[in-house]
């Protein structure tokens, strides 16, 4: 009967309903199984919640550089003078650089929460330090910040290189 109850009580749930199953005077025998089954349940409401979380952060990033690209696309469509159209039409074509990148990076990072071995390789970080500073080097111009790099070119690591990527980035 008890069995029965608990079986019951899973198989009448609504899928959202993850909070613990209550069995109220279940026999000593079966305690240990609702017990396994409350903490399952617990482990999926937290992992739901941290996919949840994670679109919701996957939304608010593209939300900004597809912004600045419909701006620099708006600004191209009204522009009569073509070198200031070019000019707003390579923006578009940088945007949307970024922001594919940005899409790789959410979905490498979408993996690393499943726990999916990453993929690494030798990595020279100095030279990948080097590459950031130079891609970000007309965000530094513009906000007159200067950055310098003092590192050992020759040393090598073992890493994922689009992880060592965004670090340097950032």
């Amino acid at each position: 009967a008890p069995l029965r109850v608990l079986s019951d009580a899973i198989r009448s749930r609504h899928i959202n309903r993850l909070e613990p199953v209550e069995i109220g005077d279940a026999p000593t025998e079966v305690r240990p199984l609702v017990d396994a089954l409350n903490l399952l349940l617990s482990r999926l409401h937290h992992s739901l919640e941290r996919e949840r979380a994670f679109t919701a952060d996957a939304a608010h990033e593209l939300k900004t550089p597809l912004a600045a690209i419909k701006v620099q696309a708006q600004v191209a469509l009204a522009e009569p003078d073509p070198a200031r159209q070019r000019l707003a039409m390579e923006r578009v074509v940088q945007g949307v650089d970024r922001s594919a990148r940005l899409a790789e990076q959410l979905l490498l990072l979408a993996r690393l929460d499943m726990h999916e071995k990453l993929s690494t390789a030798p990595l020279a970080p100095g030279s990948l330090a080097k590459d950031a500073v130079l891609a970000n080097a007309g965000n530094l111009q513009q906000k007159n910040m200067r950055a310098m790099l003092d590192c050992d070119m020759q040393a090598e690591i073992n890493a994922e290189p689009v992880l060592i990527g965004i670090l340097f980035d950032n």
